[in-house]
């Protein structure tokens, strides 16, 4: 008879806590609730990030474009490139700014950290309860705005 999978997450951590995960998984035969709570969070934070980098990379496609145009300029078109270049970069920055700002944009990744603020601490401490509280305390997360993609993905220059 066929010994049934153990699932395996993706969890970015430092050796230490990858092998204690390891050592849980193992002992109980699937992943802990906070390991869970863990993976769900940094595969939101990366869906958000995919989505504002697909987002973003379109804006600039049309950026780059215009740059190529001026580059390719002769030296009597070169202003007027130049204008259409500078035109082209203020309304792809409103439109990155808007899809930043954009109502509940952040509200589902927010949701969860508050979720991990609040139980990935408890969850933690019940599934190793050999290892001092002080070794298996995780910081808050900060909830993310514009702010947080703006550092990533910057606003766009002529």
């Amino acid at each position: 008879m066929d010994e049934p999978k153990k699932e395996r997450l993706h969890v970015r951590a430092t050796p230490w806590k990858r092998a204690v995960s390891e050592q849980v998984l193992d002992h109980i035969g699937e992943p802990p609730a906070y390991v869970k709570r863990a993976a769900r969070l940094e595969r939101a934070v990366e869906a958000l990030h995919a989505r504002a980098e697909r987002h973003y990379r379109s804006l600039t496609r049309f950026v780059e474009l215009r740059r190529k145009e001026l580059a390719a300029a002769p030296a009597r078109k070169k202003e007027r490139a130049q204008r259409r270049l500078a035109e082209t970069v203020d309304r792809c920055n409103a439109r990155w700014r808007k899809w930043l700002e954009a109502d509940g944009r952040y509200d589902a990744v927010n949701r969860q950290i508050d979720d991990f603020n609040r139980y990935y601490n408890l969850e933690r401490q019940a599934a190793l309860k050999h290892v001092p509280m002080s070794f298996v305390r995780a910081d808050p997360k900060d909830h993310l705005g514009p702010e947080d993609l703006l550092q990533r993905y910057r606003l766009m220059s002529t």
